[in-house]
């Protein structure tokens, strides 16, 4: 079944590179899991997520918005969408904030602001975006397969 699953993603991409669609957007494929754990002092448990999705897009600045759709930070939470902006990788294709206030529905939410926070973006057709910071009393870790819309960063 695994094998049927990455022939299937691997038919995707191609077909995706093959668009003339010229947009540097990276398409999540639905591959992911998002490891989130309590820190010292927490009242909340662990769990596995498989339902978020983590993209990174280009912003009309030069920048990447770190655009992080249905997660949650503890499992009785309600499913968000939110985003951090301003994002610059290095030529590594990293990104590290001490601390960034993300932005829910357009206005930033100070009082859920992001510590800690560690972007890095593979490289090649089948890139992995990672992304790890601590937000309240609990830590976040983000591993996600995404695929280049047949253009290279």
């Amino acid at each position: 079944m695994k094998k049927l699953f990455v022939t299937i993603l691997a038919a995707a991409a191609l077909l995706c590179t093959a668009c003339d669609d010229k947009q540097e957007v990276f398409e999540e494929i639905h591959a992911s899991t998002t490891e989130v754990t309590p820190l010292p002092g927490s009242r909340f448990d662990a769990f596995t997520d498989h339902d978020a999705a983590f993209r990174l897009i280009d912003a009309d600045d030069g920048t990447k918005t770190l655009a992080m759709e249905r997660v949650k930070f503890v499992a009785e939470m309600p499913r968000i969408s939110i985003e951090v902006r301003g994002i610059v990788l290095s030529d590594d294709g990293r990104y590290t904030a001490e601390s960034v206030i993300p932005y829910y529905n357009g206005e930033q939410m100070p009082r859920y602001e992001i510590t800690g926070l560690d972007v890095e973006l593979g490289s090649g057709p089948f890139a992995t975006l990672k992304v790890s910071f601590d937000c309240f009393t609990m830590h976040v870790e983000y591993t996600g397969l995404l695929f280049e819309n047949g253009y290279h960063i």
